[in-house]
């Protein structure tokens, strides 16, 4: 049969999508564009079972027993770094933020429990670095923020109304929030009004002003479900891109600095997630009974970090945890490239730890255990 000069034209156009489709396949993932959002599903590493990156030890910062205060943490709980590689502990158990040089050498002391400028009325849980330098701490109580030079000098304090689990300072100076969203909780079986967002993200200026809203939830068809799955942890890029991951849910979306979506990762893992509801009972000082029903279903990502090549680093669950333990073993490390292809699955370390990830320095944050920092650099293989 011969074809016509416009169909042999058609065909010579669909061959280099039909062949990168079939490399797409063979390597283990696809990709399409629905409504202008690139979709990645990956199904298994691009690597293979060959790792090209691997973490080297570099330091430990903390020991449980010490004749150096300075060393002794109580829930170490977050950790940030500035430009010079010194190094930012929030002490959340001792009300202060202990500051360290590149190797580990303890540097000063910023805040203490208090209500002037500079202490913190309540644990420091939360911190970050803006381009300046300067520290912002955010804590237990989820809205007041402070602000301190790296000297320890108190800059300001500030409240924000809005109530966010974690947040990042982007490099033109402004806040980005994770909300948080709460299951009903009842009181004389009388409902309360659940904290509830119809966004993921909001975007603030150092006054607390909002600029911004994005993200939008995942819709799982029951009210309490959605408001607990749509938990999750973000981290931004040199760009001020965003890259969010879910605690229950195997996929990442990555925003623009002005909030639209850019790319949703899916990616595989190695459990079937199911739920079922548990009720808890509280009381409260004045004597009366919270009871919360709160759907109990399994955890997939924890934390997500971007190194030196901006590829994206998930702490991800390996199989199902047993009656609500986390043993070590239970977490790997799902590495992605920027345009959210799976590149490889890295063992974690023996550490039930929370990471950051600065450059080509990932840092395990042990809070319950050694109480200390592990510092690791991301080298190529």
């Amino acid at each position: 049969m011969k074809l016509k000069p416009y169909a042999l034209l058609v065909i010579i156009f669909l061959l280099p999508y039909v062949f990168m489709c079939g490399q797409q396949d063979e390597s283990g993932y696809t990709i399409e564009i629905v409504e202008g959002v690139k979709h990645i599903h990956n199904r298994a590493p691009l690597w293979g079972d060959t790792l090209k990156v691997a973490l080297e030890f570099v330091q430990r910062i903390g020991e449980i027993e010490c004749k150096d205060e300075n060393y002794l943490f109580y829930m170490p709980w977050d950790i940030a770094r500035d430009s010079t590689g010194n190094i930012y502990i929030v002490d959340y158990g001792n009300w202060r933020i202990q500051k360290f040089d590149s190797n580990g050498k303890y540097l000063s002391t910023i805040g203490r429990k208090g209500q002037g400028p500079g202490e913190f009325s309540s644990q420091p849980l939360n911190i970050d670095l803006n381009s300046n330098g300067k520290i912002y701490v955010k804590d237990l109580t989820f809205d007041l923020f402070n602000i301190i030079t790296p000297e320890g000098k108190f800059v300001k304090r500030f409240s924000f109304s809005e109530y966010g689990s974690m947040f990042r300072i982007s490099n033109s100076g402004n806040i980005i929030i994770s909300y948080e969203n709460f299951p009903i909780s009842y009181v004389d079986n009388k409902p309360l009004k659940p904290v509830t967002h119809s966004s993921l993200i909001g975007v603030f200026d150092v006054e607390s002003n909002l600029l911004k809203e994005f993200g939008e939830p995942i819709d799982f068809n029951d009210n309490q479900v959605t408001r607990l799955a749509n938990k999750n942890y973000f981290e931004i890029d040199s760009d001020d891109n965003i890259y969010l991951t879910f605690v229950r849910k195997n996929q990442i979306r990555k925003y623009s600095p002005e909030g639209k979506l850019l790319i949703k990762i899916e990616y595989p893992i190695d459990y079937k997630k199911s739920y079922k509801f548990t009720v808890r009972k509280r009381e409260n000082i004045a004597g009366d009974i919270f009871v919360t029903h709160m759907p109990d279903f399994p955890q997939v990502s924890r934390n997500i970090g971007i190194d030196h090549k901006k590829r994206i680093w998930i702490t991800t669950i390996k199989k199902e945890k047993d009656e609500n333990n986390f043993p070590s073993g239970l977490w790997e490390y799902y590495i992605f490239n920027s345009e959210g292809i799976l590149l490889g699955r890295l063992p974690m370390p023996e550490i039930n730890g929370w990471m950051r990830i600065f450059q080509d320095r990932l840092y395990l944050i042990d809070s319950w255990g050694e109480m200390c920092v592990y510092e690791y650099k991301i080298v190529e293989k």
